[in-house]
């Protein structure tokens, strides 16, 4: 595991390229122990997060869903392609993408209202917009370099994946 931290860690910097759309999900090693890790980082955010507003076992819920909808796109179209070793990598990806993302989330959050006060017309609505898009569009692109599929279509599986977990989200959560 002490292996798999160091890797984790020497790795955030290709994360952080390919949320910035720098860089392509295979530069990621094969690593199920950074897989985990990743997802690990990606539930304390969760908490971090959304800890005030809703139970653990919920915030749990809610990530381990949005992982298997990730989870069920890549290897399905993974499987589809012929290119199933690309599994690990993807998932990887597309949690370190979402982590990383969630991290400047926070930070705006932070910045733009310190003291939780939304109002509908703020700069923080249209800034988490803006990262809303980023983040599809990261998605977006990792699924286009994994898939090794058409930009369009992958934007397109991205915006589905987006309209699934909000759809399971609001009905069940």
């Amino acid at each position: 595991m002490n292996k798999d931290l160091s890797l984790w860690l020497a790795n955030l910097p290709r994360l952080i390229k390919i949320s910035l759309l720098m860089e392509s999900p295979a530069a990621l090693p094969y690593r199920p122990g950074a897989l985990i890790l990743t997802l690990a980082c990606y539930l304390m955010v969760g908490f971090i997060a959304l800890g005030s507003k809703y139970p653990l076992p919920a915030i749990f819920a809610q990530v381990l869903t949005e992982v298997l909808i990730l989870g069920a796109i890549s290897y399905l179209l993974l499987r589809i392609k012929g290119k199933l070793l690309r599994f690990v990598q993807t998932l990887y990806a597309l949690i370190g993408v979402n982590l990383v993302i969630s991290l400047i989330s926070l930070l705006v959050l932070q910045v733009l209202a310190p003291g939780g006060e939304i109002e509908a017309d703020s700069w923080l609505v249209k800034a988490q917009l803006l990262i809303l898009l980023w983040n599809l569009a990261a998605v977006s692109l990792v699924f286009q370099r994994a898939f090794e599929i058409p930009t369009m279509l992958a934007a397109f599986a991205a915006f589905n994946y987006l309209l699934l977990y909000e759809f399971l989200l609001l009905n069940f959560f």
